[in-house]
């Protein structure tokens, strides 16, 4: 017996529309998923390839780029800033430029060779840190870069 009656035509093509929206189902599927991800990730990566970077720690990294360049090689630099008031804000701004220069140590106690200014007020003139030592270079954004003039500390 063969099956080549108007019931079967109808048959096959209610099941053809079927699997047709099964896949049309799948697909938006995947094509929504794919869209949520691309949501997701494109707060965290441009679509150039590079990661945006906003947070403090890079802010900070990139106020020190230059100078980090300068200091390749050196092993320990000394360390002043014009934060006094604030014990927290500056061992945070302390640690912040460590990190940013790393693998140079900073050393705030150290008072020859090389040293690392970091100042957010601006009155560079007016701190009692910077007064025996010789400025080298001024990289803008508050960082700088001092030499020990040798006098008496």
């Amino acid at each position: 017996m063969t099956n080549k009656g108007p019931g079967n035509t109808k048959k096959k093509f209610v099941i053809y529309i079927a699997s047709f929206f099964q896949r049309l189902g799948i697909l938006l599927i995947i094509a929504f998923s794919l869209l949520a991800s691309v949501k997701l990730f494109s707060g965290a990566v441009d679509f150039r390839g590079v990661e945006i970077k906003n947070d403090t720690i890079s802010r900070n990294e990139n106020r020190f780029t230059e100078l980090r360049k300068v200091l390749r090689g050196e092993i320990i630099v000394g360390y002043v800033s014009d934060i006094i008031a604030d014990w927290g804000v500056q061992q945070e701004e302390y640690y912040l430029t460590q990190y940013a220069l790393s693998p140079t140590l900073v050393d705030t106690e150290k008072r020859s060779g090389f040293i690392v200014g970091n100042f957010h007020t601006g009155h560079l003139a007016d701190n009692a840190n910077t007064e025996k030592l010789f400025l080298i270079k001024n990289f803008g954004n508050g960082v700088m870069l001092f030499k020990d003039t040798g006098g008496p500390k």
